[in-house]
Protein backbone atom coordinates (compact mmCIF):
# COMPACT_ATOMS: atom_id res chain seq x y z
CA UNK A 1 0.00 0.00 0.00
CA UNK A 2 1.71 3.39 -1.01
CA UNK A 3 1.79 6.09 1.58
CA UNK A 4 -0.40 8.12 -0.22
CA UNK A 5 -2.98 6.04 -0.15
CA UNK A 6 -2.72 5.36 3.57
CA UNK A 7 -2.76 9.25 3.87
CA UNK A 8 -6.14 9.93 1.58
CA UNK A 9 -8.49 7.15 3.16
CA UNK A 10 -11.46 9.23 4.97
CA UNK A 11 -13.82 7.45 7.41
CA UNK A 12 -17.17 8.92 7.32
CA UNK A 13 -18.87 6.91 9.90
CA UNK A 14 -17.61 5.13 13.04
CA UNK A 15 -19.82 3.31 15.32
CA UNK A 16 -18.75 1.85 18.77
CA UNK A 17 -17.23 -1.61 18.73
CA UNK A 18 -14.62 -3.51 20.87
CA UNK A 19 -12.72 -4.57 18.66
CA UNK A 20 -12.23 -2.12 15.34
CA UNK A 21 -12.14 1.73 15.37
CA UNK A 22 -14.04 3.84 18.15
CA UNK A 23 -15.85 7.02 18.24
CA UNK A 24 -18.99 8.23 20.23
CA UNK A 25 -20.89 9.42 17.42
CA UNK A 26 -20.80 9.25 13.90
CA UNK A 27 -18.00 11.84 12.64
CA UNK A 28 -15.90 12.44 9.38
CA UNK A 29 -12.49 12.19 9.65
CA UNK A 30 -9.78 11.97 7.28
CA UNK A 31 -6.82 9.58 8.92
CA UNK A 32 -4.51 6.86 7.82
CA UNK A 33 -5.35 3.50 7.33
CA UNK A 34 -5.82 1.62 10.30
CA UNK A 35 -4.36 -2.01 9.85
CA UNK A 36 -2.82 -3.90 12.93
CA UNK A 37 0.01 -5.03 10.69
CA UNK A 38 1.30 -1.81 10.14
CA UNK A 39 2.63 -0.52 13.42
CA UNK A 40 3.38 3.03 12.37
CA UNK A 41 -0.86 2.95 11.30
CA UNK A 42 -1.49 1.35 14.85
CA UNK A 43 -0.07 4.29 16.51
CA UNK A 44 -1.97 7.13 14.16
CA UNK A 45 -5.01 5.24 14.65
CA UNK A 46 -4.35 5.08 19.00
CA UNK A 47 -3.44 8.63 19.00
CA UNK A 48 -7.20 9.77 17.38
CA UNK A 49 -8.70 7.61 19.70
CA UNK A 50 -7.24 9.12 22.84
CA UNK A 51 -7.82 12.24 21.25
CA UNK A 52 -11.66 11.68 20.69
CA UNK A 53 -11.97 9.55 24.27
CA UNK A 54 -14.70 11.11 26.75
CA UNK A 55 -12.28 11.24 30.04
CA UNK A 56 -15.89 11.81 32.28
CA UNK A 57 -17.45 8.90 30.87
CA UNK A 58 -17.89 6.89 34.17
CA UNK A 59 -16.52 3.60 31.92
CA UNK A 60 -13.60 5.42 30.90
CA UNK A 61 -12.93 6.30 34.69
CA UNK A 62 -13.33 3.03 35.87
CA UNK A 63 -11.47 0.93 33.61
CA UNK A 64 -8.41 3.38 34.07
CA UNK A 65 -8.88 2.97 37.66
CA UNK A 66 -8.44 -0.45 37.35
CA UNK A 67 -5.47 -0.29 35.31
CA UNK A 68 -3.92 1.67 38.25
CA UNK A 69 -4.71 -0.75 41.00
CA UNK A 70 -3.38 -3.64 38.70
CA UNK A 71 -0.36 -1.92 38.24
CA UNK A 72 0.14 -0.65 41.62
CA UNK A 73 -0.21 -4.32 43.41
CA UNK A 74 1.79 -5.99 40.49
CA UNK A 75 4.99 -3.62 41.17
CA UNK A 76 4.63 -4.81 44.87
CA UNK A 77 4.44 -7.74 44.10
CA UNK A 78 6.95 -8.43 41.01
CA UNK A 79 8.66 -5.17 40.23
CA UNK A 80 7.97 -3.05 38.10
CA UNK A 81 10.23 -4.92 34.99
CA UNK A 82 8.77 -8.19 35.20
CA UNK A 83 5.02 -6.63 34.83
CA UNK A 84 3.79 -7.06 31.68
CA UNK A 85 0.53 -5.29 29.53
CA UNK A 86 -0.82 -9.05 29.88
CA UNK A 87 -0.35 -9.08 33.52
CA UNK A 88 -1.47 -5.89 33.63
CA UNK A 89 -5.02 -6.80 31.78
CA UNK A 90 -5.52 -9.69 33.26
CA UNK A 91 -5.67 -8.56 36.74
CA UNK A 92 -7.57 -5.50 35.49
CA UNK A 93 -9.74 -7.80 34.07
CA UNK A 94 -10.12 -5.90 30.89
CA UNK A 95 -9.10 -6.70 27.77
CA UNK A 96 -5.62 -6.48 25.77
CA UNK A 97 -7.10 -4.26 23.11
CA UNK A 98 -8.78 -1.89 25.69
CA UNK A 99 -5.53 -1.38 27.52
CA UNK A 100 -4.05 0.70 24.28
CA UNK A 101 -7.26 3.22 23.93
CA UNK A 102 -6.50 4.46 27.25
CA UNK A 103 -2.57 4.15 27.63
CA UNK A 104 -0.08 3.99 24.32
CA UNK A 105 2.45 1.49 27.00
CA UNK A 106 2.95 0.38 30.54
CA UNK A 107 4.96 3.65 30.96
CA UNK A 108 2.28 5.77 30.20
CA UNK A 109 -0.03 3.95 32.40
CA UNK A 110 2.73 5.00 35.63
CA UNK A 111 3.56 8.21 34.72
CA UNK A 112 -0.19 8.64 34.86
CA UNK A 113 -0.72 7.06 37.80
CA UNK A 114 2.27 9.06 39.44
CA UNK A 115 0.13 12.44 38.13
CA UNK A 116 -2.61 11.55 39.62
CA UNK A 117 -0.84 11.05 43.02
CA UNK A 118 1.34 14.11 42.63
CA UNK A 119 -1.80 16.48 42.22
CA UNK A 120 -3.68 15.02 45.03
CA UNK A 121 -0.74 15.80 47.17
CA UNK A 122 -0.68 19.40 46.15
CA UNK A 123 -4.84 19.54 46.95
CA UNK A 124 -3.78 18.59 50.42
CA UNK A 125 -0.59 20.27 51.00
CA UNK A 126 -1.32 23.85 52.54
CA UNK A 127 -0.48 27.13 51.75
CA UNK A 128 2.76 28.80 52.83
CA UNK A 129 2.34 30.97 55.55
CA UNK A 130 4.78 33.01 57.81
CA UNK A 131 4.15 30.74 60.71
CA UNK A 132 5.66 27.69 58.58
CA UNK A 133 5.79 24.85 61.01
CA UNK A 134 7.72 22.00 59.73
CA UNK A 135 6.25 19.39 62.37
CA UNK A 136 2.63 20.20 60.97
CA UNK A 137 3.64 20.03 57.85
CA UNK A 138 5.29 16.62 58.72
CA UNK A 139 2.74 15.07 60.06
CA UNK A 140 0.40 15.73 56.41
CA UNK A 141 2.98 14.34 54.35
CA UNK A 142 3.43 10.64 56.61
CA UNK A 143 -0.26 11.01 56.57
CA UNK A 144 -0.60 11.52 53.11
CA UNK A 145 1.57 8.69 52.24
CA UNK A 146 0.28 6.53 55.02
CA UNK A 147 -2.88 6.62 53.32
CA UNK A 148 -1.50 5.89 50.07
CA UNK A 149 1.13 3.37 50.97
CA UNK A 150 0.51 0.71 48.27
CA UNK A 151 0.86 3.28 45.29
CA UNK A 152 3.63 5.13 46.93
CA UNK A 153 5.48 1.70 47.49
CA UNK A 154 4.75 0.90 44.04
CA UNK A 155 6.34 4.49 42.42
CA UNK A 156 9.11 4.41 45.06
CA UNK A 157 10.23 0.99 43.67
CA UNK A 158 9.75 2.14 39.77
CA UNK A 159 11.52 4.13 37.24
CA UNK A 160 9.56 7.23 38.01
CA UNK A 161 10.42 7.47 42.04
CA UNK A 162 12.66 10.47 41.30
CA UNK A 163 9.60 12.56 40.16
CA UNK A 164 8.24 12.54 43.83
CA UNK A 165 11.11 14.78 44.50
CA UNK A 166 9.18 17.64 42.69
CA UNK A 167 6.62 18.39 44.55
CA UNK A 168 8.36 17.44 47.89
CA UNK A 169 11.34 20.38 46.39
CA UNK A 170 7.83 22.66 45.60
CA UNK A 171 7.13 22.46 49.34
CA UNK A 172 10.76 23.47 50.47
CA UNK A 173 10.84 26.44 47.90
CA UNK A 174 7.37 27.51 49.00
CA UNK A 175 8.37 27.97 53.01
CA UNK A 176 12.03 29.03 52.29
CA UNK A 177 11.24 31.92 54.56
CA UNK A 178 10.98 29.15 57.55
CA UNK A 179 15.24 29.15 57.32
CA UNK A 180 17.42 31.31 55.99
CA UNK A 181 19.56 30.40 53.26
CA UNK A 182 23.05 28.31 54.94
CA UNK A 183 26.33 29.99 55.04
CA UNK A 184 28.29 29.06 51.66
CA UNK A 185 25.59 26.06 50.71
CA UNK A 186 23.09 26.98 47.73
CA UNK A 187 19.35 27.60 48.53
CA UNK A 188 18.57 25.11 45.69
CA UNK A 189 20.78 22.59 47.57
CA UNK A 190 19.10 22.77 50.60
CA UNK A 191 15.94 22.35 49.18
CA UNK A 192 17.01 19.33 47.62
CA UNK A 193 18.76 18.00 50.49
CA UNK A 194 15.62 18.06 52.75
CA UNK A 195 13.49 16.62 50.02
CA UNK A 196 15.50 13.66 49.41
CA UNK A 197 16.35 12.69 52.84
CA UNK A 198 12.81 13.26 53.69
CA UNK A 199 11.93 11.06 50.50
CA UNK A 200 14.19 8.62 52.08
CA UNK A 201 13.21 8.47 55.21
CA UNK A 202 9.44 8.17 54.48
CA UNK A 203 9.68 5.23 51.95
CA UNK A 204 11.86 3.54 55.29
CA UNK A 205 9.02 4.19 57.13
CA UNK A 206 6.30 2.77 54.60
CA UNK A 207 8.19 -0.49 54.28
CA UNK A 208 8.85 -1.11 57.94
CA UNK A 209 4.79 -1.26 58.38
CA UNK A 210 3.31 -0.36 61.78
CA UNK A 211 6.64 -1.16 63.53
CA UNK A 212 7.40 3.08 64.09
CA UNK A 213 3.98 4.90 64.44
CA UNK A 214 3.39 8.45 62.56
CA UNK A 215 4.07 10.73 65.48
CA UNK A 216 7.33 8.55 66.31
CA UNK A 217 8.45 9.50 62.80
CA UNK A 218 7.90 13.14 62.50
CA UNK A 219 10.26 13.29 65.98
CA UNK A 220 12.72 11.08 64.14
CA UNK A 221 12.70 12.93 61.13
CA UNK A 222 12.63 16.17 63.09
CA UNK A 223 15.72 15.10 65.12
CA UNK A 224 17.57 13.86 62.15
CA UNK A 225 16.82 16.42 59.39
CA UNK A 226 14.87 19.12 60.12
CA UNK A 227 16.70 20.54 63.59
CA UNK A 228 20.29 20.02 61.83
CA UNK A 229 19.21 22.10 58.83
CA UNK A 230 17.99 25.26 61.26
CA UNK A 231 20.97 24.64 63.63
CA UNK A 232 22.91 24.99 60.25
CA UNK A 233 21.03 27.82 59.13
CA UNK A 234 21.76 29.99 62.64
CA UNK A 235 25.59 29.61 62.48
Amino acid sequence: MSPMALTQIKILRCFLNQDSFIFPHPTPLTITFYDPSYPLCTIVFQQVYNFSMNENDLRVKRTRKSLQQALIKLVIEKGYDRVSIRDLTKEAEVGYKTFFRHHDSKESLLQATLNTLIQEFQEVTPPPTDSFDWKTNLYGVLLFADTQKPLMLALLNSPVADQLLDPLIDMTQRNSHSFKEAYEVPEELTHFYIASSLMTLVQWWLEKGTAVTLEEMIEYIDQLLIRPVIKLNQT
